[in-house]
């Protein structure tokens, strides 16, 4: 026996998706001038793939120095300071 579902938790997700993509690019994307619409919507992707590498970058940079500090007892306590320094601020 078959029941009749108005409601399926896939198609509610794809919906969800489907309406979250369509509020995030309506403000770039103009259907009178398609070409355009699609130079800024990458645009927009290249800039946040570019700020991601940047913070992906520079976090690594940071466990990089904090083992280097970790290794030198004079460097960890002069990090320490600085990072209480900061705290106070």
């Amino acid at each position: 026996m078959t029941t009749f579902s108005t409601t399926h938790a896939g198609l509610e997700r794809l919906l969800a998706g489907t309406r979250f993509l369509s509020d995030a690019f309506a403000p770039v994307f103009d259907p009178a001038s398609p070409t355009a619409s699609l130079k800024r919507v990458a645009s927009r992707v290249s800039q946040s793939v570019l700020q991601w590498a940047e913070r992906h970058a520079q976090s690594r940079a940071d466990e990089a120095y904090w083992r280097i500090a970790r290794s030198n007892p004079e460097m960890l306590s002069d990090l320490r300071a600085a990072v209480s320094r900061a705290e106070d601020r």
